[in-house]
């Protein structure tokens, strides 16, 4: 896959694609707005993309799934603390949807195969 493919790849993903553009802001005293329900269920859907390339693995290695789950859970942390701006809009952007959780999905998935 070309970076031009990869790039018209992100384009579908429009909340994902905004979050590449903005801007991160992270502040001592910001936290993440979704529930840590919503965040278990966006750590479980990153671990569950992670362990695709290792699912021969998984089965035969104990240790290789807490592994991915610690990536996953470090990996939700810094993208769900703090807030996104747009540059365009100056507004912020919302990650509280179901959506979100699947883009982010399908963004994983892009950048193991890519």
């Amino acid at each position: 896959m070309s970076d031009e493919e990869f790039v018209n790849e992100l384009k579908k993903l429009p909340t994902i694609y905004k979050l590449l553009k903005s801007v991160h802001l992270i502040t001592k005293n910001t936290i993440s707005k979704l529930t840590a329900v919503h965040r278990e269920v966006v750590v479980s859907a990153v671990a569950d993309e992670l362990a695709v390339p290792f699912k021969n693995l998984i089965n035969s290695d104990t240790s290789i799934r807490p592994v991915l789950l610690k990536i996953a859970d470090n990996f939700v942390h810094s993208i769900l603390s703090g807030e996104y701006i747009s540059l365009q809009t100056l507004a912020p952007i919302n990650m509280n949807s179901l959506s979100f959780v699947q883009q982010l999905r399908k963004f994983i998935k892009l950048c193991v195969k890519h």
